[in-house]
């Protein structure tokens, strides 16, 4: 059952549940599934097809960096690293490129296709997913505060708001402007 919900519905997975029809006609169908007492609703079946969000938003570098953790090397990532705001992961690859631009740069360990780098004076980070689903560019603005823009995959979003890149308010702001 999905009750009051304010956000949005979002179905994965290749199942077909039956959200009904409301509009009269011979599709008329009040559905199978329990959906009740929304605000405002978009149903989104993401069946085998790609789902992308514009994003446009203002977050501190810091949690721009935890995204890039979160969505990339979460699992192994040394606990040193993790805590240190300076520590970002780079990925030089033709897809899922990730890259820090910053005033000095050094790095400290590669893991895999990862490599940890020490920047400090970061002026932009760029995120591209390895899928290509996501493609996200962090652009320095004030101090540590920076303007987030881009397209972002379901998984990339859920760690987005994960890493506070995005506040629950701007799913609501999302809704509203459809």
């Amino acid at each position: 059952m999905i009750a009051l919900n304010q956000i949005g519905i979002i179905v994965f997975g290749k199942s077909e549940p039956n959200l009904g029809f409301l509009q009269e006609g011979k599709n008329y169908n009040i559905g199978q599934n329990t959906i009740i007492n929304n605000e405002e609703h978009q149903i989104c079946r993401a069946f085998g097809k790609v789902f992308e969000m514009n994003v446009e938003s203002v977050c501190p570098l810091e949690n721009f960096r935890k995204f890039m953790i979160f969505s990339t090397c979460r699992s192994y990532i040394p606990e040193e690293f993790f805590n240190d705001e300076e520590i970002f992961p780079e990925r030089m690859e033709e897809k899922g490129t990730m890259y820090v631009e910053a005033e000095d740069k050094e790095t400290l360990e590669k893991k895999g296709e990862i490599a940890f780098v020490k920047a400090s004076n970061v002026l932009g980070v760029i995120y591209n997913s390895k899928s290509g689903n996501t493609v996200l560019k962090w652009r320095s603005t004030k101090e540590d505060l920076g303007k987030v823009t881009g397209e972002a995959s379901a998984n990339s979003l859920v760690n987005l708001f994960e890493a506070s890149v995005l506040s629950k308010s701007y799913a609501y702001k999302t809704n509203e402007n459809e």
